[in-house]
């Protein structure tokens, strides 16, 4: 490849030209011999060739991997990942014809298929849904046989009035001989009881009645007691009135 800018060198990737390592070294020899750097120059000849290098590989790497799948497994993000990378590639949008237009046709395809899938599917689905409900709606309608069915066998085993009268007037007579409860011996157990209660109070009562007369008593004694002491109190001041006849100038004393 002479290449001799760096618009020739993506030209020819452009229309095609797959650029290899060798090649890339080369034009990096003769940039360094030209300019008398022993660096690769930045933005040089070589630093495109490399780059355009690098792209290149990742474009067929990316077509190699689709064409190594079924038709039917590639999906539209496949074909988007590889359009995205000729873009940098080619710098534009990559044109009919390309490797991402072919596979994005083929994804488009697939899609497609899959939506008619899923159509049928869901019309299936629907179809099933529409039988089962035929079928309960059937099931409904024979159901009032069956009800009909059961009514009757009701009726013949509810018994008539007339059968079940007996049997009320039986329970009737056995319930009209049964006497009540006695209740006499639990009363007359509790006036027993209370007998000895009354017994005891009135007991209680005389004593208390005894006890407050003997208090009475003493009562009175304490008065009387009382009593004579006022009057002995009284004789005693009477005899301190009285005037002594050994007095002089008592009546009773002699001269």
């Amino acid at each position: 490849m002479a290449a001799t800018d760096k618009e020739t060198i993506k030209n020819l990737a452009e229309n095609g030209h797959i650029i290899t390592a060798k090649e890339v070294a080369d034009i990096d020899k003769a940039e360094k011999a030209l300019t008398g750097n022993d660096h690769t120059v930045k933005n040089g000849l070589a630093a495109t060739a490399q780059s355009m290098h690098d792209k290149q590989q990742t474009v067929l790497k990316m077509e190699a991997d689709l064409k190594s799948k079924p038709e039917s497994d590639i999906t539209k993000d496949d074909a988007k990942e590889l359009q995205t990378a000729e873009a940098r590639l080619l710098g534009h949008r990559p044109p009919a014809g390309s490797a991402a237009a072919t596979f994005q046709s083929i994804a488009d395809k697939n899609e497609a298929a899959h939506q008619r899938e899923d159509a049928s599917i869901e019309g299936k689905k629907e179809t099933a849904v529409k039988a089962d409900q035929n079928g309960s709606t059937d099931k409904k309608e024979d159901a009032p046989t069956k009800d009909s069915d059961v009514s009757e066998q009701k009726e013949g085993a509810t018994p008539s009035q007339d059968e079940a009268v007996p049997a009320k007037s039986d329970a009737s007579s056995a319930t009209s001989d049964t006497s009540p409860p006695k209740v006499t011996d639990a009363s007359e157990k509790k006036d027993d009881a209370t007998v000895p209660d009354a017994t005891e109070i009135t007991k209680k009562k005389a004593e208390i009645i005894k006890q407050m007369g003997e208090i009475t008593k003493k009562k009175d004694e304490i008065a009387k007691k009382d009593e004579i002491a006022k009057k002995m109190d009284e004789v005693a001041n009477k005899k301190d009135e009285i005037p002594d006849s050994r007095e002089p100038g008592s009546q009773d004393s002699h001269p």
